[in-house]
């Protein structure tokens, strides 16, 4: 028996979050929804000048964190934005290129400079975001407040001539 159609628009969607009696998953691009149990769709967040991105997440007060892009920008999956499940605000929180900007300089104005694609919340208001351009880990500390980079995980090779290359974590040894 089904119950509901999921109302996807463009694509399967990578991940499904469940609050209460709710589920959110992103539709499309541009949509993410709410529904309940009976498959009804009861919220639905769109941002005007956001572009939705590949992954989200709950943050601890179980609105959701959201990878994106600044639809005002030229360059794409550099954005973290907050999705308020009440009041259906979309707030920005972090763009990466105003944490790493002579990095996205040095791309030389490539679009997907560090493809965001995977987010996760640690610790309450600590951030790991994925770039699937230089297969990085990135920690985020202070996430709703003055968002600064506590570390990196990856080749500091990629980052060679800015100022970043410090910021990755050292190895204590082999395993």
């Amino acid at each position: 028996v089904q119950r509901c159609e999921i109302p996807l628009e463009v694509y399967g969607t990578k991940r499904l979050l469940l609050y209460e009696d709710l589920i959110f998953f992103k539709v499309s691009a541009d949509k993410f929804v709410g529904i309940n149990r009976l498959g009804e769709v009861v919220k639905i967040f769109t941002a005007e000048n956001y572009s939705f991105g590949e992954d989200y997440c709950f943050d601890k007060n179980n609105d959701i964190l959201m990878l994106a892009s600044d639809k005002r920008q030229a360059s794409i999956d550099d954005c973290v934005i907050l999705l308020d499940r009440e009041t259906m605000e979309v707030t920005e929180l972090v763009d990466l290129g105003d944490l790493l900007p002579e990095y996205k300089v040095k791309c030389d104005g490539v679009q997907d400079w560090i493809s965001l694609n995977c987010i996760s919340l640690v610790e309450g208001n600590r951030l790991l975001v994925s770039g699937d351009k230089t297969d990085t880990i990135i920690k985020i500390r202070r996430l709703y407040n003055d968002p600064r980079i506590a570390f990196m995980v990856g080749d500091s090779e990629e980052f060679k001539g800015t100022p970043y290359t410090t910021m990755f974590a050292q190895e204590d040894n082999e395993f």
